[in-house]
């Protein structure tokens, strides 16, 4: 427990670096738009990972700038997740690695290795398959020429494009970085492309959170309760997916109660349909201590965001177990005022077509409250 405690309360942060240039990204046109360009531009080399690729418009539009880049001889590699994109890599993955665009899967599903060690009762080898299926990369970061980097909750598909999904265009964010700070970025990949073992010293504290070591996990929901906690004018989070734990919901009610303005937006629907019956669970006490907690109603709010204070996250982390225990995800943060005012007028824009979640919150002894309770032991889980 004391080395515990020592490892937490001692983070590396590099303060002398700073992001150039900041862009923030509210929709997905404009980002899209921006990332095609820049790999059209790309000198050097191309490096993508994402959690989802699909074999729609925006698939095909950037698996296309890809395949050009690599024409022009550009170095490209792209790494995308075996869940999130198991139907593209089922479907086109051989067809795109024919064009000469390297390609790698982040912990591909192994259907057959399962089968044998389940046949053969061998508990521990079905346990070790669970737990290495259960890891993704939830990463959606795009490097070009180890100058600029694309990071947020944007995956590579339509969804959040409006111009393909009209006024159903999922709503997500995202921002464009440049300086110093990139090439931490650049030896995250590099680390994932090659499979290199992580080092037990997090390098990614002040601008940067990354969480590929058991260590790196702790030290960033340590910072960020610590950001909370600190916290005196307010705190604005957007996230799909909420199933805080303890210490979370805790430091968000003493915020709220030392006078902290708190406010949660949250899918009223979502793409995981139970998470919205599990997400009610917390809000009563957190809405007790004066935190607002709304439910976005236009169509599904994908963002992953947190303003507090002066400062801002962006990135692909959610408030639950998966982000927190078992997915890879990657936040950088904000700094810049004009990046602050495009996140807060967002939020804004946002808040206006959210809602306060009206009816009484599910009781724990109710149907949908011991539904809910099930379901959120189960996605600590998994």
């Amino acid at each position: 427990m004391r080395t515990l405690k020592r490892i937490l309360r001692r983070p590396h942060i590099p303060r002398y670096l700073k992001w150039e240039t900041e862009h923030v990204y509210v929709s997905g046109d404009l980002y899209f738009e921006a990332l095609l360009s820049q790999i059209s531009n790309a000198a050097s080399f191309v490096w993508i990972e994402t959690y989802i690729l699909k074999d729609d418009e925006i698939g095909r539009k950037v698996l296309a700038a890809l395949v050009a880049a690599v024409r022009r001889g550009i170095e490209v590699r792209l790494i995308v997740d075996g869940v999130g994109s198991q139907e593209w890599i089922r479907r086109k993955r051989a067809e795109y690695e024919k064009q000469g665009l390297a390609i790698r899967v982040y912990r591909p599903l192994r259907f057959a290795a399962f089968w044998q060690q389940l046949v053969g009762l061998r508990f521990s080898g079905v346990t070790r398959l669970l737990s290495h299926t259960n890891r993704r990369t939830h990463r959606k970061l795009a490097l070009i020429d180890r100058k600029i980097a694309f990071v947020g909750s944007m995956n590579l598909c339509a969804e959040p494009v409006e111009s393909v999904f009209g006024t159903n265009a999922w709503r997500d964010t995202a921002v464009a970085v440049t300086g110093r700070a990139v090439e931490l970025l650049v030896r995250s990949v590099e680390d994932t492309w090659v499979r290199r073992r992580a080092e037990g010293k997090p390098r990614f504290t002040g601008l940067i959170r990354d969480n590929r070591t058991f260590i790196q996990r702790l030290r960033s929901h340590q910072r960020l309760l610590r950001e909370i906690r600190r916290a005196r004018h307010r705190i604005y989070i957007t996230t799909a997916y909420f199933v805080p734990e303890q210490l979370l919901r805790r430091a968000l009610r003493k915020a709220a109660r030392r006078g902290v303005d708190v406010r949660i937006i949250l899918p009223g629907t979502s793409d995981v349909p139970f998470l919205p019956w599990v997400s009610r669970l917390y809000y009563a006490k957190l809405q007790v201590a004066g935190v607002r907690v709304l439910e976005y109603q236009k169509n599904m709010i994908h963002a992953k965001t947190a303003i507090i204070d002066g400062s801002a996250w962006v990135g692909s982390s959610n408030l639950n177990s998966r982000s927190l225990y078992w997915d890879r995800e990657l936040d950088v943060r904000v700094l810049q005022a004009k990046s602050l005012r495009v996140l807060l007028d967002q939020f804004a824009l946002d808040e206006a077509k959210a809602a306060p979640y009206s009816r009484a919150v599910a009781g724990r002894f109710s149907i949908a409250g011991i539904l809910g309770s099930l379901l959120s032991k189960l996605e600590k889980l998994f």
